[in-house]
């Protein structure tokens, strides 16, 4: 069996849009795939604490955190993992604190010794106390603008540094925010069927083929229908922010 371990790190858990977009893609990896053991975790729901920065892990424990939290079982299964599938949505052009702080604490995985890096990333990292050579990883998130292209690049340049230069998958999904809009679910359904093929893909090649990722680079609406959609909302919500505190002026 392949171990998966789904890291959802979006504060919205199950209800997320980056969650939604990835069970398509699993839904699809499973019909291929009779061998897989997936498993979710969700440092939302968990109780980890921020790293400290005190280098217990290097210097006084080796490999081991001196916190007692949720932190050292969910290692453990990171080590394990065959495939790790980090799920998040885009915050502020990078990562949600949750899933930061998570990565934060995989700390005591890496060894103080420094090395040369070659694949045109960084100047040196550090060596790995665990053999992850067996490790896939993939990455798969939305975010809020009309398009993904260029929004994610600061996340690509850490994962970069962290896993290897683009040595992971990803599906990037701009205009997530039109996932739970009632009005657009059969466009929605269908740019989730591409989820779908890719998943197909990935379970028997490994990767996603071109054709694939073709549809899924496509924009769920056209750009100024999104672009509009999305001021109109937003200024309807102030709107009603205004109204709310002028009422609440008026009733001091």
């Amino acid at each position: 069996m392949k171990k998966v371990l789904v890291i959802n790190g979006s504060p919205r858990t199950e209800n997320s849009n980056s969650y939604r977009l990835t069970k398509a893609f699993l839904k699809g990896w499973q019909e291929v795939s009779s061998d897989l053991d997936i498993e979710v975790l969700t440092p939302q729901k968990m109780n980890i604490h921020p790293c400290l920065g005190c280098y217990t892990c290097w210097k006084k424990t080796p490999g081991r955190c001196v916190q007692k939290d949720d932190m050292t079982e969910a290692m453990e299964k990171w080590q394990h993992a065959d495939i790790i599938l980090w799920c998040f949505p885009l915050y502020f052009y990078s990562l949600p604190t949750q899933l930061k702080m998570f990565m934060d604490r995989l700390m005591p995985s890496k060894r103080p010794v420094m090395q040369e890096r070659y694949d045109g990333r960084g100047y040196g990292t550090h060596t790995t106390r665990v053999d992850q050579s067996h490790q896939r990883n993939i990455l798969i998130a939305t975010c809020g603008f009309f398009t993904s292209k260029g929004n994610f690049d600061a996340v690509e340049a850490q994962f970069d540094l962290i896993l290897g230069r683009r040595n992971y998958t990803s599906i990037f999904c701009g205009q997530g925010e039109m996932m739970p809009v009632p009005m657009h679910q059969e466009r929605v359904e269908e740019y989730l069927g591409y989820a779908v093929e890719a998943g197909r893909d990935y379970g028997t090649y490994g990767i996603i083929l071109p054709e694939t990722r073709k549809k899924l680079d496509e924009y769920i609406l056209p750009k100024e229908d999104f672009v509009a959609l999305g001021n109109s909302y937003y200024a309807h919500c102030e709107k009603k922010a205004r109204e709310r505190e002028a009422a609440e002026h008026t009733q001091l």
